[in-house]
């Protein structure tokens, strides 16, 4: 049937749970889930033929309860007339938690699902749904960024490492195929370049231009978003139960190195991003909500930029940004986030009551390639920021910006004969960006025996406080050589080593599982306790002529001991 409309992506996002009573969590039965779906079509169609149906499969019978999805994003002309669309978002009511769903999309009362993703494991397509937020369930996270490239230029961009868009594809084919789907992807930003655009296809383009500086129309950044980043993920995400989570780093604005809004046609700019990232990835939109289900928004333009917080069981996800936030009045200890991000992320570290804590930043803290430009060259809001997450008992940071791998161990100390409490931070801009290493003045500072990675060099700053501080694994893409962990008989990591049995051209992926330590004398239904986390991480490398596989010589194992 030609006329028949094709399913080209599908993501869920916008993870809420229901109210408690009194601001209390639920038990464990009675508390209830809420996801959107985002489904890309091939064409633009009227949304009013579509349906989401959701079936709970439980004790393996399937319900023949089928639930409905409403539409959430109907547009009406001028005429009140339903606008047709080529991106449809459906929200669920309340569903069960922890419970499988089979899925359908209908068009006209027929099945329009895609043969490739119900014959994933040969059986329906179906998603699974976060866990209740006492439920003390495993987390299983994929996490990447930085995978822009240079697609224009063709077989040179290939041959000088500028567009690895090949590698790119089998991360997220390897995504997709995992026989036990992960709970959530995080992407750390920078889903495409966008930068220097030319094509005189753009004359027959609503609001392109031939040569493209920056990206500024929603019709340029919803482009760049189908053609750079969905185009290679294809169905990637589609039975990601808790969704699909980016972070906004510079290129994802628009434009390298961005600021705070100073213009109004810089405003207009970020809402014509803001609404292309909303439509095609669910992103909050920061800018024009009072309230967006991330927490309240009080000031005249929303927030300054798109940060916010995702829980997912026992484990709180918290997403900041580093760009609009940057204003040059801002306090010494705020430069990056901005005050005002930072008020909300101390009260929301105060109103959690998730026992895992994970903070995600565009920029890092250690192992950048630039320290300057991340939060060293702020040493004052560098400390602030770790000294909360020992305030917090945060032992998991996620970054990237860097366009490489990197595992770190940050000792944090109040006073210089403290225990520290240690933040483990990773740095993984591998998902195909072109290859950037670390700084000279890095690289020679791990190089010395204690593999210290740079820290602030500013006179105030104390670095007593944070002696101890490693890297353990390093590598750079299109480098021969990579510093690996070494590990004891029991699997400890004890020290790290150069190695040059490395593969040149490696990309890649990261996994981490968050596993509630299992307390001996626990009853049944909570057979884990939720005051201790093992932290498994893997790196999934691809090389340019060869499939994904696991790089055992990256793995690491952590605990987290929370009082």
């Amino acid at each position: 049937m030609p006329n028949m409309p094709r399913i080209k992506h599908i993501l869920w996002g916008e993870l809420t749970y229901k109210d408690g009573f009194k601001n209390e969590e639920p038990d464990i039965h009675d508390d209830r889930v809420c996801l959107t779906s985002s489904v890309m079509l091939h064409k633009k169609f009227s949304p009013a033929d579509f349906e989401l149906l959701l079936t709970p499969l439980i004790d393996e019978a399937p319900n023949t309860a089928q639930i409905r999805c409403a539409l959430a994003n109907i547009e009406l002309d001028e005429a009140n007339q339903i606008v047709s669309q080529k991106i449809l978002h459906f929200r669920t009511p309340e569903l069960l938690c922890h419970t499988d769903y089979r899925c359908d999309v209908l068009y006209q009362k027929k099945s329009i699902l895609p043969a490739s993703l119900s014959m994933l494991d040969g059986q329906d397509f179906i998603i699974t749904t976060p866990p209740a937020r006492q439920d003390p369930q495993p987390l299983n996270i994929a996490l990447g960024g930085d995978q822009e490239r240079f697609e224009q230029l063709g077989v040179f961009g290939r041959l000088l490492g500028l567009n690895n868009e090949r590698q790119t594809k089998k991360i997220y084919e390897h995504i997709e195929k995992q026989p036990k789907p992960y709970d959530v992807i995080l992407h750390l930003g920078d889903l495409y370049n966008g930068e220097f655009y030319f094509s005189f296809s753009n004359l027959f383009r609503h609001n392109r231009h031939v040569f493209e500086p920056h990206v500024k129309s929603e019709e340029a950044f919803s482009a760049h978003l189908r053609h750079d980043f969905f185009k290679p993920s294809k169905l990637a995400f589609a039975r990601i139960g808790a969704g699909f989570y980016p972070l906004i780093d510079d290129h994802d604005t628009g434009k390298n190195s961005r600021k705070a809004i100073t213009t109004q046609d810089e405003r207009i700019v970020q809402q014509h991003m803001e609404r292309a990232f909303h439509r095609h990835t669910l992103l909050p939109q920061f800018t024009t909500q009072t309230t967006d289900g991330y927490g309240k928004v009080t000031t005249k333009h929303g927030r300054l930029g798109p940060y916010f917080k995702i829980r997912i069981g026992q484990h709180e996800i918290f997403m900041l940004h580093n760009r609009y936030t940057q204003t040059d009045d801002a306090p010494a200890d705020a430069f990056l986030l901005g005050e005002e991000q930072w008020q909300w992320l101390e009260a929301s570290l105060n109103d959690s009551k998730a026992s895992n804590k994970i903070l995600l930043s565009p920029l890092p803290l250690v192992m950048g390639k630039n320290p300057a430009e991340d939060y060293r060259g702020h040493h004052e809001e560098w400390s602030r920021l770790l000294q909360l997450c020992r305030h917090h008992q945060i032992a998991t940071i996620l970054t990237a910006d860097s366009h490489n791998f990197s595992h770190s161990e940050i000792w944090v100390r109040c006073f210089p004969d403290d225990e520290p409490w240690v933040v483990n931070h990773y740095l993984v801009g591998t998902l195909g960006g072109s290859s950037q290493k670390i700084s000279a003045a890095e690289l020679d500072s791990i190089n010395q025996p204690n593999r210290m990675p740079l820290l602030p060099e500013d006179a105030e700053f104390d670095r007593e406080l944070y002696r101890g501080s490693r890297v353990l694994a390093y590598f750079a893409p299109g480098k021969k050589y990579a510093l690996l962990p070494l590990k004891n008989e029991l699997g400890i990591t004890t020290s790290s080593e150069w190695s040059t049995n490395w593969h040149k051209d490696v990309h890649g992926y990261a996994n981490l599982i968050f596993n509630p330590l299992v307390s001996p004398n626990a009853n049944a239904q909570l057979a884990q306790d939720t005051s201790s986390f093992q932290v498994n991480s893997r790196f999934f490398a691809c090389r340019k002529r060869h499939q994904i596989n696991d790089e055992a010589r990256l793995s690491q194992q952590y605990s987290i001991h929370l009082s």
